[in-house]
């Protein structure tokens, strides 16, 4: 969305080729080693199966997933589209947004790695594959910022402390309402 959106609503380009393979480093990684190294959830063995006759993808499942990407992608755009109706420039713009969509991409690793126990819960099972794959993000995200070489790469420049926490918050929220969903089942 963010590689389309903001031309088709001509606003300058929001993506990059270096972004795209940027946020194919955490997915990719995301997918194949870390939900792959994640614990069993409790008590999974008690659960009835899987009706055979079960399409592999209930209607539900999809439709939580579709949600889950359109919020982050409206909250994500959101972000660019004020930052560049305010005036901010171009590249302070791409860092604001490039930082809230990597930020809500890793809140969606965390709250996706259980449908049934809060984020918070999640936490208390150790995944070292997860853990390294945050880290190293992290890291290449601040590099990104911070070492003018890095900037270069990226067309990024540094943000302050305050707008590391708006992306921080932004990337929070736009996972709520799944954290809702899930204490809303559970009590059910």
């Amino acid at each position: 969305g963010m590689a389309i959106v903001p031309l088709l609503w001509g606003l300058p380009i929001g993506l990059l080729p270096v972004h795209i393979v940027f946020l194919e480093m955490i997915i990719d990684p995301a997918c194949s080693i870390a939900f792959e190294a994640e614990p069993e959830e409790e008590k999974i063995m008690a659960r009835p199966p899987r009706d055979p006759k079960e399409k592999l993808f209930s209607r539900e499942m999809l439709l939580l997933s579709l949600l889950q990407g359109i919020i982050s992608f409206v909250v994500v755009f959101g972000m660019y589209a004020v930052t560049i109706a305010k005036g901010v420039d171009e590249i302070e713009a791409r860092s604001l947004t490039f930082t809230t969509l990597v930020l809500s991409n890793l809140c969606l690793i965390l709250t996706n790695r259980s449908w049934s126990e809060s984020i918070i819960s999640s936490f208390k099972k150790k995944n070292k594959s997860l853990a390294g794959l945050i880290i190293v993000t992290l890291s290449v995200l601040s590099l990104s910022l911070y070492v003018p070489f890095f900037q270069h790469i990226f067309h990024f420049h540094p943000l302050h402390v305050d707008d590391i926490f708006l992306c921080f918050v932004l990337a929070i929220f736009s996972i709520l309402w799944f954290e809702f969903y899930k204490a809303l089942r559970r009590t059910r």
